[in-house]
């Protein structure tokens, strides 16, 4: 279960992965992304999102090696509707972390920071013609969200590589830092390399 603390002048409580800290400043707040869990887990981070200011700043602190898909895009989608300035700053983004990084206004890495994108793993159960339904509408669905998501950061060639050879890719240093300033530029995003 995904928990969400707040940390206050007088309390520390750390719980499991995403955690809202006490704020650097009264217009600016970290928010810790761990393992991305059940969207119920995710409604604290979601609200923080949504009830933020334009002239607020929003430091998405990303340490996690991914979770579930559709938790990740409904924290995608508050960070596309947000009125703050949102900034990943990124240690390690896997699997579904990555799409929640690429969804900041800005990416902040180091030479370390580590990326890791795959195909999307997934189960289903139930009679073998509505198996087989499902997985064509997967296939096409999950490759549609991997082209708008990582629109500028991967090509379509590598994107159709991961999807149809089940591929993953790892990558951190210039590798990373290089597809990250061609996504930036792309997307009108910046990128920080500290």
């Amino acid at each position: 279960m995904l928990n969400i603390t707040t940390e206050t002048e007088t309390t520390s409580k750390f719980e499991d992965d995403y955690r809202i800290v006490k704020q650097k400043s009264e217009k600016e707040k970290i928010l810790y992304v761990g393992m991305i869990e059940d969207y119920f887990s995710a409604i604290p981070i979601l609200s923080e999102l949504n009830v933020a200011k334009e002239d607020e700043t929003l430091y998405l602190s990303i340490n996690s090696d991914g979770g579930e898909l559709y938790t990740a895009l409904s924290i995608v989608m508050a960070i596309k509707r947000t009125k703050a300035k949102v900034i990943a700053l990124c240690d390690v983004a896997a699997s579904a972390a990555t799409i929640i990084t690429l969804a900041c206004d800005e990416v902040w890495v180091t030479p370390l920071t580590e990326f890791m994108v795959h195909s999307v793993t997934s189960g289903s159960y139930g009679n073998t013609k509505d198996n087989k339904i499902l997985a064509q509408h997967q296939e096409k669905y999950f490759t549609d969200i991997m082209i708008d998501c990582y629109k500028g950061f991967l090509t379509k060639e590598e994107v159709k590589t991961i999807v149809d050879n089940g591929d993953t890719l790892w990558m951190y240093g210039d590798l990373l830092i290089e597809k990250l300033n061609t996504w930036a530029k792309q997307n009108s995003k910046k990128v920080k390399v500290y």
